[in-house]
């Protein structure tokens, strides 16, 4: 794996999907406090950054082929949507159906390669808290697009909706907590919204805490060289 380790040189050899971790958290950052065309652009960016990240690190070289044609694909469709005299609301639809097509692919590729491990380290995770983190993150840009298309209003305060809105909205979700300041107004949101409660409880249950009981009692990483 080459480039797994060409990664490990650049980010150090214990990075790994920590790197990712930190990848997604800025990209959590930009989205929720950089608004306009600037933020669309930084967005996907980081979000390129964070999907190299994740297939490097898993040594996934075909799906990082295939997904870099396809971003490639989607970077070109968009650009030609904002060359033409389109409303923006369409180019914005455009970008986040890119940012859901990102975040989507990427956890089905952290499992995937936590699956083929043999040991249960530090790296397994991290590995199960990123595909975590990723999961919110696309439901966050799956709400922003049901907010633009639908004629209603998404949530019941009819307020306007902004991405801060939705990623907050998103992972309080995600992990049950439910303040109850932000609900969904009607369909597809109270569905999307059950959707990602199950989903979350489901991947917490079986994946997270699975990863975290084996982890705690063989808690030696085997990049620390074994016992002293």
């Amino acid at each position: 794996m080459a480039s797994r380790a060409v990664t490990n040189r650049l980010l150090g050899d214990r990075a790994g999907y920590g790197a990712v971790i930190v990848s997604i958290m800025v990209a959590y950052a930009i989205s929720s406090t950089v608004e306009g065309a600037t933020a669309h652009g930084l967005v996907l960016v980081v979000q390129l950054v964070t999907v190299w990240l994740t297939f490097t690190v898993s040594g996934s070289p075909h799906a990082r082929r295939i997904t870099g044609w396809a971003i490639l694909a989607c970077v070109l469709a968009a650009v030609v949507l904002g060359a033409s005299n389109l409303e923006d609301v369409r180019l914005t639809i455009a970008l986040q159906v890119l940012n859901v097509l990102l975040y989507l692919l990427a956890p089905f590729v952290i499992v995937r390669d936590l699956m083929r491990r043999n040991v249960v380290d530090t790296q397994t995770l991290y590995g199960s808290i990123a595909a975590f983190l990723l999961i919110g993150m696309m439901y966050a840009f799956v709400y922003a697009i049901v907010a633009n298309v639908q004629t209603t209003p998404f949530f019941s305060e009819d307020a306007p909706v902004s991405i801060s809105d939705l990623l907050y909205f998103s992972f309080v979700t995600l992990t049950t907590t439910g303040y109850g300041d932000l609900v969904p107004a009607g369909e597809p949101g109270r569905t999307l919204a059950v959707s990602e409660t199950l989903i979350g409880q489901f991947f917490l249950v079986i994946a997270v805490a699975k990863v975290v009981s084996a982890w705690t009692r063989h808690p030696k990483d085997p990049q620390d060289g074994g016992a002293q």
